[in-house]
């Protein structure tokens, strides 16, 4: 995803948002396909959303797909399960390079030490999502795919904070000193 295109992700919106909606329509036989189907449908809207910078509508659904497993699906949560985590640190990670992109005109020294505790906040969410996206696919899955993005996923984690890191110590034209510069490092 290293080019996002917006036009792909609205698509994906509005196929997102349909398929939703032909949920509602199913009859009570279909009940556990329809859980399944809509976990799986709001978990891919939610990184749509999450992509196109709507983070409290991405995190919305995907606490929804969570929910879903949580009361309907016995059979298949731990795996699906996972996969959720796996996606929302995607979008933790997505949403604290997007804080990074901001964070680059220059601003008073305690606006950039929020800042820089906001991205650390989301790599450190990620992280966690991702830990227990490990454990949901520890013993349960022998899916390459997913171990591979969780796996590639940490090391986004680390790649993050490290430009973070060197985007700080970079000389600004604020009105920072050294002083409240090196609390912004440590």
């Amino acid at each position: 995803h290293n080019k996002i295109v917006p036009d792909h992700w609205r698509t994906v919106c509005a196929l997102g948002y349909t398929g939703l909606s032909l949920c509602r329509n199913l009859p009570p036989e279909f009940h556990e396909a329809d859980c399944d189907l809509r976990v799986r449908i709001l978990t891919v809207y939610a990184v749509a959303l999450g992509y196109l910078n709507r983070f409290s509508e991405s995190a919305r659904r995907f606490n929804e797909a969570h929910a879903l497993i949580i009361s309907g699906m016995e059979t298949t949560s731990g795996r699906e399960l996972a996969r959720i985590h796996i996606r929302r640190a995607e979008m933790l990670i997505w949403r604290a390079k997007w804080k990074m992109g901001i964070l680059d005109t220059p601003d008073t020294p305690n606006k950039l030490l929020s800042d820089y505790h906001l991205v650390v906040t989301h790599i450190d969410e990620a992280w966690t999502a991702l830990e227990r996206g490990e454990l949901g696919l520890g013993g349960n899955s022998h899916s390459t795919y997913w171990w591979h993005r969780l796996l590639a996923l940490k090391l986004s984690c680390y790649a993050t904070l490290g430009k973070h890191r060197e985007n700080l110590t970079k000389p600004r034209s604020t009105n920072c000193d050294r002083e409240q510069m090196a609390k912004l490092t440590c």
